[in-house]
């Protein structure tokens, strides 16, 4: 679990610092019109990365709760 948390905030770093290099690129390269459309586009994708990455934290988070909450139950704990 902690793996899985760890890739996380490391895919989020990575992902600004590709948002700021993509945002600084388009800036510079493409006209003003076209690129407020590009900005946006960018920043919309990028929140639905964000978003998808929080919730296969938190599936991945709910699974191991699971797994312990079963594990440590009180029929497992009879049986020991």
């Amino acid at each position: 679990m902690r793996n899985t948390i760890k890739r996380g905030v490391l895919v989020s770093i990575i992902g600004c610092f590709g948002l700021i290099t993509s945002i600084s690129i388009i800036l510079e390269v493409i006209p003003a019109e076209k690129s407020r459309i590009a900005l946006i586009v960018l920043v919309f994708l990028s929140i639905l990365l964000f978003i998808w990455f929080a919730f296969s934290i938190i599936r991945k988070i709910k699974q191991q709760y699971m797994i312990l909450k079963d594990e440590y139950s009180d029929e497992n704990l009879i049986d020991r």
